[in-house]
């Protein structure tokens, strides 16, 4: 079973390719609760991992700066 069929309860051929940027449907329903763990575990951990660079860090602080926002939502009332 692919991951398009287990997710989406779409029946897929194995040999199918979906292409690159094309919009997959996923029933957030039909991922077992263990799965939808480990994932936000691990998006968690990137989100993490990325912010712990300055560099990131300051190109976030200048993306929000020039939408309106602070860095640190807690300083708004």
């Amino acid at each position: 079973m692919v991951i398009t069929e287990a997710y989406s309860g779409r029946k897929t051929d194995p040999q199918e390719v979906i292409p690159m940027g094309s919009a997959v449907k996923i029933n957030p329903n039909l991922i077992p609760s263990m799965e939808k763990q480990l994932l936000c575990a691990t998006f968690l951990e990137a989100v993490i991992r990325f912010y712990e660079n300055p560099d990131n860090m300051r190109a976030f602080e200048r993306w929000r700066a020039e939408k309106g926002g602070t860095a640190d939502e807690s300083e708004r009332s």
